[in-house]
């Protein structure tokens, strides 16, 4: 008995390589109609620019009449002046980002300004982590 098996091809085919079940006259066809479809879409729009870039513009455009009445909302209202309220928050956070002050003065926890923290530690030694202790945790006392 023989334990190799036999293949055989169909007939009329070669061997060698796969075929393609494209045609290359449908391909070239589909391709000039993109083209063709891609002018006229080209043709279109230069006409549009064309035709609205030839209309003179308005010197004043109406402008809405929502734009220029001032729509208060309802009650309550609970800040009256937002836009100065706005200002008045952003002077408070800029008075704590570059001043000085005490967090917990007990325990000797000050506030810096950002620039002068960047200065301390940078002339100041790192922190390190203790020889023995390769884990990256801090160790529980």
């Amino acid at each position: 008995m023989n334990d190799q098996t036999t293949h055989t091809s169909p007939a009329g085919s070669r061997p060698g390589y796969e075929t393609s079940d494209a045609s290359s006259v449908k391909l070239l066809v589909i391709g000039a109609g993109l083209l063709v479809l891609i002018a006229v879409v080209l043709l279109i729009i230069w006409g549009l620019f064309r035709l609205f870039g030839s209309q003179p513009m308005e010197a004043h455009p109406v402008s809405s009449s929502l734009a220029r009445e001032q729509v208060l909302p309802p009650e309550p209202r609970l800040q009256a002046d937002p836009t100065r309220d706005l200002e008045i928050m952003r002077l408070r956070e800029d008075s704590l980002l570059s001043g000085y002050g005490w967090i917990d003065r007990p325990s000797g926890i000050a506030r810096v300004p950002v620039d002068t923290a960047i200065e301390i530690l940078a002339h100041s030694p790192w922190p390190v982590r203790p020889a023995g202790d390769q884990s990256g945790k801090e160790t529980g006392k």
